[in-house]
Protein backbone atom coordinates (compact mmCIF):
# COMPACT_ATOMS: atom_id res chain seq x y z
CA UNK A 1 0.00 0.00 0.00
CA UNK A 2 2.73 2.44 0.97
CA UNK A 3 4.82 1.61 -2.12
CA UNK A 4 1.84 2.40 -4.37
CA UNK A 5 1.33 5.68 -2.57
CA UNK A 6 5.00 6.60 -3.00
CA UNK A 7 4.77 5.97 -6.74
CA UNK A 8 1.65 8.14 -6.86
CA UNK A 9 3.41 11.08 -5.20
CA UNK A 10 6.29 10.85 -7.72
CA UNK A 11 3.94 11.97 -10.46
CA UNK A 12 4.59 15.48 -11.87
CA UNK A 13 2.77 18.15 -9.93
CA UNK A 14 2.44 16.07 -6.77
CA UNK A 15 5.99 16.35 -5.46
CA UNK A 16 5.07 19.26 -3.20
CA UNK A 17 2.72 16.93 -1.33
CA UNK A 18 5.47 14.48 -0.38
CA UNK A 19 6.36 16.12 2.97
CA UNK A 20 2.70 16.05 3.98
CA UNK A 21 2.38 12.43 2.87
CA UNK A 22 5.43 11.47 4.96
CA UNK A 23 3.86 13.04 8.03
CA UNK A 24 0.60 11.19 7.42
CA UNK A 25 2.44 7.88 7.03
CA UNK A 26 4.41 8.51 10.22
CA UNK A 27 1.27 9.24 12.26
CA UNK A 28 -0.37 6.10 10.84
CA UNK A 29 2.69 4.02 11.78
CA UNK A 30 1.64 1.27 14.23
CA UNK A 31 2.74 1.67 17.82
CA UNK A 32 5.68 -0.42 18.84
CA UNK A 33 8.56 1.84 19.89
CA UNK A 34 9.42 1.54 23.58
CA UNK A 35 11.65 3.91 25.51
CA UNK A 36 13.04 2.18 28.59
CA UNK A 37 15.03 3.51 31.54
CA UNK A 38 15.05 0.31 33.64
CA UNK A 39 16.89 1.48 36.75
CA UNK A 40 15.66 4.03 39.32
CA UNK A 41 17.92 6.45 41.14
CA UNK A 42 19.32 4.55 44.13
CA UNK A 43 18.81 7.59 46.37
CA UNK A 44 15.03 7.31 45.87
CA UNK A 45 14.72 3.73 47.09
CA UNK A 46 13.00 3.06 50.40
CA UNK A 47 11.46 -0.07 51.86
CA UNK A 48 7.98 -0.15 53.35
CA UNK A 49 5.49 -2.86 54.23
CA UNK A 50 2.95 -1.46 51.78
CA UNK A 51 2.75 -0.99 48.03
CA UNK A 52 1.33 2.37 46.91
CA UNK A 53 0.05 2.76 43.35
CA UNK A 54 -1.07 5.88 41.51
CA UNK A 55 -2.80 5.77 38.12
CA UNK A 56 -3.66 8.88 36.11
CA UNK A 57 -4.63 10.15 32.70
CA UNK A 58 -2.36 13.19 32.35
CA UNK A 59 -4.58 14.79 29.65
CA UNK A 60 -2.26 15.88 26.85
CA UNK A 61 -4.58 18.77 25.82
CA UNK A 62 -3.45 18.68 22.18
CA UNK A 63 -2.88 21.03 20.39
CA UNK A 64 -2.66 23.69 23.11
CA UNK A 65 -0.87 21.75 25.89
CA UNK A 66 -1.98 24.36 28.40
CA UNK A 67 0.17 24.59 31.54
CA UNK A 68 1.75 21.22 30.79
CA UNK A 69 4.93 21.95 32.75
CA UNK A 70 2.98 23.24 35.75
CA UNK A 71 0.62 20.26 35.69
CA UNK A 72 3.55 17.82 35.55
CA UNK A 73 5.21 19.47 38.53
CA UNK A 74 1.94 19.37 40.48
CA UNK A 75 1.55 15.68 39.65
CA UNK A 76 5.15 14.93 40.66
CA UNK A 77 4.48 16.52 44.04
CA UNK A 78 1.39 14.34 44.45
CA UNK A 79 3.42 11.21 43.70
CA UNK A 80 6.01 12.29 46.28
CA UNK A 81 3.37 13.13 48.88
CA UNK A 82 1.77 9.70 48.47
CA UNK A 83 5.17 7.99 48.39
CA UNK A 84 4.00 6.06 45.35
CA UNK A 85 5.93 2.96 44.37
CA UNK A 86 4.37 2.41 40.94
CA UNK A 87 2.72 5.01 38.69
CA UNK A 88 0.56 3.95 35.71
CA UNK A 89 0.03 6.75 33.18
CA UNK A 90 -2.03 7.46 30.08
CA UNK A 91 -1.98 10.38 27.60
CA UNK A 92 1.68 10.97 28.34
CA UNK A 93 2.60 13.82 25.99
CA UNK A 94 5.77 14.40 24.02
CA UNK A 95 6.17 17.86 22.49
CA UNK A 96 9.20 19.87 21.31
CA UNK A 97 9.25 21.50 24.77
CA UNK A 98 8.86 18.48 27.05
CA UNK A 99 8.76 14.70 27.01
CA UNK A 100 6.47 14.02 29.96
CA UNK A 101 7.68 10.47 30.55
CA UNK A 102 11.34 11.43 30.67
CA UNK A 103 10.63 14.58 32.70
CA UNK A 104 8.70 12.69 35.38
CA UNK A 105 11.21 9.85 35.57
CA UNK A 106 14.07 12.29 36.08
CA UNK A 107 12.11 14.51 38.45
CA UNK A 108 11.10 11.55 40.63
CA UNK A 109 14.27 9.51 40.25
CA UNK A 110 12.29 6.49 39.06
CA UNK A 111 12.61 3.82 36.40
CA UNK A 112 10.34 4.30 33.39
CA UNK A 113 9.05 2.66 30.24
CA UNK A 114 7.09 4.65 27.63
CA UNK A 115 5.22 3.55 24.51
CA UNK A 116 3.88 5.83 21.80
CA UNK A 117 0.18 5.37 21.10
CA UNK A 118 -0.98 8.21 18.82
CA UNK A 119 0.66 11.03 16.91
CA UNK A 120 4.36 11.08 16.04
CA UNK A 121 6.80 13.43 17.79
CA UNK A 122 9.38 13.46 14.99
CA UNK A 123 6.86 13.97 12.20
CA UNK A 124 4.36 16.44 13.65
CA UNK A 125 5.93 17.59 16.91
CA UNK A 126 3.46 15.75 19.12
CA UNK A 127 2.61 12.28 20.31
CA UNK A 128 1.03 10.68 23.35
CA UNK A 129 1.23 7.29 24.89
CA UNK A 130 1.39 5.05 27.95
CA UNK A 131 4.00 4.86 30.69
CA UNK A 132 4.87 2.78 33.72
CA UNK A 133 7.06 4.55 36.29
CA UNK A 134 8.50 2.70 39.27
CA UNK A 135 10.86 3.24 42.17
CA UNK A 136 11.84 -0.40 41.65
CA UNK A 137 13.72 -1.69 38.58
CA UNK A 138 11.68 -2.60 35.49
CA UNK A 139 12.26 -5.54 33.17
CA UNK A 140 10.67 -7.49 30.29
CA UNK A 141 8.49 -4.71 28.94
CA UNK A 142 5.75 -5.51 26.40
CA UNK A 143 3.16 -3.64 24.36
CA UNK A 144 -0.14 -4.87 22.96
CA UNK A 145 -2.70 -3.34 20.60
CA UNK A 146 -6.15 -3.94 22.03
CA UNK A 147 -8.64 -4.94 19.37
CA UNK A 148 -8.73 -4.00 15.72
CA UNK A 149 -9.54 -0.45 14.62
CA UNK A 150 -10.62 0.83 11.24
CA UNK A 151 -8.97 4.17 12.04
CA UNK A 152 -5.18 3.99 11.48
CA UNK A 153 -4.66 7.19 13.49
CA UNK A 154 -6.26 6.08 16.76
CA UNK A 155 -4.85 3.20 18.77
CA UNK A 156 -5.78 1.71 22.14
CA UNK A 157 -2.98 -0.10 23.93
CA UNK A 158 -1.80 -1.89 27.02
CA UNK A 159 1.78 -1.56 28.24
CA UNK A 160 3.27 -4.05 30.67
CA UNK A 161 6.48 -4.30 32.66
CA UNK A 162 7.82 -6.65 35.29
CA UNK A 163 8.41 -4.70 38.50
CA UNK A 164 11.37 -6.12 40.43
CA UNK A 165 10.29 -5.22 43.96
CA UNK A 166 12.23 -6.36 47.05
CA UNK A 167 9.33 -8.56 48.13
CA UNK A 168 9.08 -10.28 44.72
CA UNK A 169 8.37 -9.61 41.06
CA UNK A 170 4.94 -8.69 39.74
CA UNK A 171 3.53 -7.39 36.45
CA UNK A 172 2.22 -3.85 36.09
CA UNK A 173 -0.08 -2.85 33.22
CA UNK A 174 -0.99 0.66 32.08
CA UNK A 175 -4.13 0.60 29.92
CA UNK A 176 -6.17 3.06 27.85
CA UNK A 177 -9.45 1.79 26.38
CA UNK A 178 -11.72 3.37 23.77
CA UNK A 179 -14.85 5.48 24.12
CA UNK A 180 -17.31 3.47 22.04
CA UNK A 181 -18.97 0.80 24.18
CA UNK A 182 -18.72 -2.05 21.70
CA UNK A 183 -15.04 -1.40 21.01
CA UNK A 184 -14.44 -0.84 24.72
CA UNK A 185 -15.92 -4.25 25.54
CA UNK A 186 -13.84 -5.97 22.86
CA UNK A 187 -10.68 -4.25 24.07
CA UNK A 188 -11.36 -5.28 27.66
CA UNK A 189 -11.81 -8.90 26.60
CA UNK A 190 -8.56 -8.73 24.63
CA UNK A 191 -6.81 -7.21 27.65
CA UNK A 192 -8.03 -9.95 29.98
CA UNK A 193 -6.82 -12.68 27.62
CA UNK A 194 -3.41 -11.04 27.22
CA UNK A 195 -2.92 -10.55 30.97
CA UNK A 196 -3.78 -14.19 31.66
CA UNK A 197 -1.44 -15.30 28.90
CA UNK A 198 1.68 -13.45 30.04
CA UNK A 199 1.07 -13.43 33.79
CA UNK A 200 1.07 -17.24 33.98
CA UNK A 201 -0.19 -17.22 37.55
CA UNK A 202 1.98 -14.32 38.74
CA UNK A 203 0.50 -11.27 40.44
CA UNK A 204 -0.68 -8.64 37.97
CA UNK A 205 -1.46 -5.01 38.76
CA UNK A 206 -3.74 -3.37 36.15
CA UNK A 207 -4.62 0.32 36.10
CA UNK A 208 -5.53 2.98 33.63
CA UNK A 209 -8.24 4.90 31.85
CA UNK A 210 -10.93 2.34 31.04
CA UNK A 211 -13.44 4.94 29.76
CA UNK A 212 -16.12 3.05 31.68
CA UNK A 213 -19.08 4.65 33.43
CA UNK A 214 -19.61 3.94 37.12
CA UNK A 215 -22.19 1.20 36.55
CA UNK A 216 -20.21 -0.62 33.87
CA UNK A 217 -19.65 -4.35 34.54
Amino acid sequence: MRSRAEKFFRLPGLRLLRPLARRVWAVAEPAGRLTVCPQPAESKLHHDDTLTVVTANLWHDWPRHRQLAERLESFARLVEAERADVVLLQEVARTPAVRADDWLARRLGMACVYARANGHADAIGFEEGLAVISRFPLARTRLRHLGASANPFVRRLALSAVVQAPFGEFLAFSVHLGLLRRQNSQQLSHLQSWVLEIASGRAALIGGDFNAHEHSP
